[in-house]
């Protein structure tokens, strides 16, 4: 003779198994969002630069906004925060803002990539260039930044926005060392 389940037992399982299910859907899709403070690198690093003149982020262009079932990309909006507050935290000029400013700063982000290396690893990847204008327009400073950074989180959104803000910050960064050593000297 064979012990068969009860129904209310048979049932438990039941729901045991869906809420296990559930849960390890869950962790595998999970959708982090974009935080443009994990954007914004270590500034303290590198030699102290002083430039006495005022920054306005004039425009941010070839973000990408993402679309639901599709990966998640850095939109102009974001970048703009993260690089306002890059500038505002590495000190290196006078003021930084979006509304006023001696020279301005635009940002072209020529592409945003991203590879799978396994399933479990993730890397983005983002060409940038940064160009500072003097308001008769003529250009003071300008440079291409490439960037990439990976991530192997466990839940694939999470792992997708690591790597997105990771190569955001890598490329900010590589910015803040690059005005520390190439700014023209006046």
């Amino acid at each position: 003779m064979t012990n068969k389940p009860s129904s209310s037992q048979t049932r438990a399982t039941d729901i045991a198994r869906g809420l296990t299910l559930l849960v390890c859907a869950c962790a595998l899709v999970a959708c982090g969002s974009m935080d443009t403070s994990r954007m914004v690198p270590d500034t303290s690093l590198g030699p102290n630069r002083q430039i006495p003149l005022g920054v306005r982020v004039a425009e941010v262009s070839g973000g990408k906004q993402g679309s639901f079932g599709t990966a998640k990309m850095i939109a102009n909006a974001d970048i703009l925060a993260a690089v306002v507050a890059t500038l505002n935290k590495s000190g290196i000029f006078a003021g930084v803002s979006t509304t006023q400013g001696d020279i301005d700063l635009h940002v072209s982000v020529l592409s945003q990539d991203q590879k799978d290396l396994s399933i479990m690893h993730y890397t983005a990847r983002m060409l940038v260039v940064y160009k500072f204008v003097a308001k008769d327009g003529s250009t003071i400073w300008s440079e291409t930044y490439d960037s990439s950074f990976s991530s192997t989180a466990f839940a694939g959104g999470t792992r997708t926005v690591q790597a997105r803000e990771g190569a955001v910050r890598e490329n900010l960064a590589a910015l803040i060392q690059g005005i520390r050593e190439r700014w023209p000297s006046k």
